[in-house]
């Protein structure tokens, strides 16, 4: 957080993203991509946890990106029963749901209507 540019630290622009490993109790994890202004959350089944691998979902997503999560998914959750259909249907329900802090407005409406450019910062 002391390396973040105070702009992305404030939310200020849409853009700024992080992400991070979600791990189980029993083998698997899912990377976790979260747009810091709008909330924007995507999950992606990670099959393993390698820098590489990790890197590869990375760019394949932001590739794809036009110029709450531990409640759903507890740690005890069993990964084998993670389908993508179920990822999807939670990709959906977490960013059509209105947020306080956006104005009410879903992380989707704040993403897919506000979004100039992705700034990526290694």
């Amino acid at each position: 957080m002391h390396e973040r540019p105070p702009d992305v630290n404030a939310r200020e622009d849409v853009g700024n993203f992080e992400s991070d490993l979600m791990q189980f109790s029993t083998y698997g994890q899912l990377l976790v991509i979260h747009e810091r202004k709008s909330r924007f959350t995507i999950f992606i089944w990670q099959e393993t946890k390698t820098a590489d691998d990790v890197a590869d979902n990375l760019v394949s997503f932001f590739n794809d990106v036009p110029q709450e999560i531990r409640r759903f998914l507890p740690r005890k959750t069993d990964p084998a029963e993670i389908t993508p259909e179920r990822l999807a249907k939670l990709n959906e329900l977490i960013n059509n749901t209105p947020r306080k802090c956006l104005g009410y407005l879903t992380p989707n409406e704040v993403f897919f209507n506000k979004i100039t450019s992705v700034a990526l910062q290694t």
